[in-house]
């Protein structure tokens, strides 16, 4: 059942391996102790584009997590999520859009530290 699973956001992979963020990086090790931290496409391509010096590593780790479909239910969510935001005078990124609607679709937690994720309908903060 995928309603056990968290998506873990590209913010908090980056956020966790940083000095002072022990707090954050000691809820990413416990979400990967019990198997529940979950993957997308596009957290995946935002990582591995950014992660040139731990490039194995990094798909070493990720490869190992549950991958989250990104089929066309999700780009249709996606468009929705970025037309009410714009309709509500913010902007949604794209990459933001996709992964927000990732885990609506999925029904699934998300786990981010960035605030652009706050406002989402029937999204699921974790």
């Amino acid at each position: 059942m995928l309603r056990d699973f968290v998506l873990v956001d590209t913010s908090v992979w980056i956020q966790a391996d940083r000095k002072g963020q022990e707090q954050l990086a000691e809820r990413v090790r416990a979400l990967l102790k019990v198997d529940t931290a979950a993957v997308c496409g596009m957290v995946y391509l935002e990582l591995m584009r950014g992660a040139a010096q731990y490039e194995d590593k990094m798909r070493t780790m990720l490869e190992r997590l549950p991958k989250l479909d990104m089929d066309w239910p999700v780009y249709e969510k996606a468009a929705e999520l970025s037309l009410a935001s714009r309709r509500k005078g913010t902007v949604l990124s794209v990459s933001d859009a996709l992964i927000a609607a990732t885990a609506i679709h999925a029904d699934v937690s998300l786990f981010s530290v960035d605030g652009d994720f706050k406002d989402i309908p029937n999204l699921r903060l974790f």
